[in-house]
């Protein structure tokens, strides 16, 4: 996960207590064997796994332990954060459902935990497509053919490319920050090529097209032009490389709200 603190602003996490509500969540868990990420806070302890049993009546579930890690380790995380808590995540369709429980023991026979069932998930509240912003600092370059030039894919070379700063970040697309001169430039319904930035140190490649631009004033009072993309061509490795970022974000934004 990263190190710094994300913005929240465009998250909302919606509380559920409803017992038959987590009840039906949990029984789809498990009958669907979705997969489910674990990981203990401030902890090198992550991993993902399916449920083996709903024990209702129990208020337990049981969940496969992976074998790659070991159960002497585990405990120690524990131990290390001082409380026999577990954060967990997992995703049905394409909502993100987060939950706090307890680990209760350890079957050994059958390589199996047993949590408590969480008296609350959160679901995760967003737009279509989850964005994830970033503060000016850490932004990612966001480099392009010069939207202001005619593209043409065989003349096109390295001094028809500019830079911008990109604000957020989705699998559907980014917004980005244009200086004031490009408002003429930068046109709603326009498609942009050569597109790429950095997440994570892999280099994402695309065309997009302009979905909305508007004049703005920068967080230095500097007037701009605030562009909104869609992409075109996403490769699917791509958007597995943001969608799991944004996941992760996500993991790092449950923490700091509802620790």
């Amino acid at each position: 996960m990263s190190t710094k603190k994300p913005d929240s602003t465009k998250i909302e996490f919606l509380e559920v207590k409803d017992e038959a509500m987590i009840s039906k969540f949990l029984g789809t868990l498990q009958n669907m064997r979705i997969p489910i990420t674990f990981w203990i806070k401030d902890q090198p302890i992550r991993f993902e796994t399916k449920a083996k049993e709903y024990l209702q009546f129990l208020k337990r579930l049981t969940f496969e332990f992976p074998t790659d890690i070991k159960m002497e380790d585990f405990q120690k995380a524990l131990s290390a954060q001082g409380s026999p808590q577990l954060l967990a995540s997992f995703q049905l369709q394409t909502v993100y459902f987060f939950l706090k429980t307890d680990f209760v023991s350890f079957q050994a026979e059958q390589n199996v935990i047993q949590v408590s069932i969480p008296k609350t998930i959160f679901k995760l509240q967003r737009r279509t497509s989850l964005r994830i912003s970033f503060k000016r600092k850490e932004a990612p370059k966001l480099t392009m053919f010069d939207p202001g030039k005619q593209y043409n894919m065989v003349t096109a070379n390295p001094s028809d490319l500019v830079d911008f700063r990109v604000l957020d970040v989705s699998t559907t697309g980014l917004a980005f920050a244009a200086p004031i001169e490009f408002k003429d430039h930068i046109l709603k319904g326009q498609k942009l090529y050569l597109l790429a930035f950095k997440i994570r140190g892999k280099e994402i490649h695309a065309t997009a097209k302009v979905m909305h631009c508007r004049e703005a004033m920068n967080d230095l009072a500097q007037p701009v032009i605030k562009v909104g993309v869609l992409f075109l061509d996403l490769k699917g490795d791509y958007e597995r490389w943001i969608d799991l970022y944004v996941l992760d974000e996500s993991r790092e934004m449950f923490e700091l709200i509802f620790q």
